[in-house]
């Protein structure tokens, strides 16, 4: 436990009597700039593997090339998630977000050069092995973008609207890509993929340009008395280690790990699922299905994200499992560091979802699609059942509460 407790308490009351906790309105702002770099960061982890069959004639390589468009974030983000929450406890949010923006826009136009010959290939996986080596340091950014910003009773909505553009650029990364990419020869699918990835570079440029010059690393003043208190325990504890000791953080992890995995490989063998199904005419509504899905979850995430300030009944929402899980997740572990508890979940979901990718395409190949979905059913129950036994603990929320300053 943290030694200066008496101090940090003492700090908080000075605070609450001097009013030093305020809520800037430029803290939409910042939202919304970090909403729209999510929204390009996501929108081109996928844009390969929605059109996997497209990709390959166009190449002439094997689908399990085409996979690695997507694993290679996973890989990338299991090697450098910590070296990336050092770097952000040294240089800061801004930092982090700068440097991330400059290596998804400079790997965006690489895919563009990459989009013009079908023997540039390995340009496609190194544009995307540079975004995937960059979007290590703003994966988990959201939860701490609104914990520095933003006030106790606004903190669950916030963070659903930040992982909306999470949410929303997956959405547009399988819909853009089906309704760009519909030509059926070889020199069409080249300017097909050509002008996808000039639309994604300029947005990626833009989005540089703005957080560039718009985006802040924290307001003057902090939004809550729990920010303080956040703030010193990172100077005194090691966050991995205290999140570890934790046996509902550790289930958490797990089972946040097995729902997301369990998407991101359903998701990766979507086109090629349904092209086993479906005449090829009837491919470009792949993008539409998939578009589908994101959308619904999106709405929830709004949703349950303002019920929750209200409520804070977070295993009541399963139905928007990504943005509560992590908002679960930090109120378990706090004080640590959002960026600490967060990036764990993700870690575990990456790790898994390699292992799950390469096991449901073994199995797909050797036995078909019923035996490999129903493998992904099984996994998702094991899910739930660690969802449902987690013991919910609201130590941010108890500890703002006992504070009861008035934002």
């Amino acid at each position: 436990m943290i030694d200066s407790k008496n101090s940090i308490n003492i700090i908080i009351e000075n605070n609450k009597r001097e009013k030093n906790f305020r809520l800037y309105k430029k803290r939409w702002l910042m939202l919304i700039i970090f909403i729209l770099f999510t929204f390009v960061n996501s929108l081109q982890w996928g844009e390969y593997i929605i059109i996997s069959d497209k990709v390959v004639k166009y190449y002439g390589i094997e689908a399990e090339e085409v996979d690695w468009t997507m694993q290679l974030y996973m890989v990338t983000y299991i090697i450098l998630i910590f070296p990336a929450l050092k770097l952000l406890a040294k240089t800061g949010i801004r930092c982090c977000l700068m440097l991330s923006c400059a290596g998804l826009t400079i790997g965006a136009w690489i895919k563009v050069y990459a989009s013009i010959s079908p023997d540039r290939f390995p340009f496609v996986l190194l544009g995307q092995a540079i975004e995937a080596i960059f979007q290590v340091l703003i994966f988990g950014l959201a939860a701490r973008v609104v914990g520095v910003w933003f006030g106790s009773n606004e903190i669950s909505f916030a963070c659903a609207l930040a992982v909306f553009g999470d949410q929303m650029g997956s959405a547009v990364g399988f819909f853009l890509p089906s309704m760009i990419v519909k030509s059926k020869d070889r020199n069409g699918i080249g300017i097909n993929l050509t002008v996808l990835n000039l639309i994604i570079a300029m947005t990626s440029t833009v989005t540089f340009i703005s957080a560039s010059l718009l985006f802040k690393e924290r307001p003057k003043t902090p939004p809550n008395a729990t920010q303080i208190l956040q703030e010193k325990s990172q100077m005194i504890m090691s966050g991995i280690n205290a999140t570890m000791k934790s046996k509902s953080f550790i289930a958490m992890m797990v089972s946040y790990g097995i729902n997301v995995a369990v998407y991101n490989t359903y998701m990766t063998l979507f086109n090629t699922s349904f092209s086993y199904y479906f005449q090829p005419e009837q491919q470009e509504h792949i993008g539409f299905i998939s578009t589908l899905v994101m959308l619904s979850g999106i709405v929830g995430s709004i949703f349950m994200g303002y019920i929750l300030d209200r409520t804070h009944l977070y295993k009541f929402c399963q139905l928007t499992y990504y943005s509560i899980a992590i908002q679960l997740a930090i109120e378990m572990t706090y004080p640590i560091s959002e960026s600490f508890s967060s990036s764990e979940l993700l870690l575990t979901s990456h790790i898994l979802g390699i292992l799950f990718g390469q096991v449901y395409r073994k199995v797909y190949n050797t036995k078909g699609d019923v035996y490999a979905n129903l493998g992904l059913c099984f996994l998702l129950l094991i899910g739930i059942f660690l969802t449902v036994i987690i013991p919910p603990k609201m130590k941010r929320y108890n500890k703002e509460k006992n504070c009861a300053i008035p934002n």
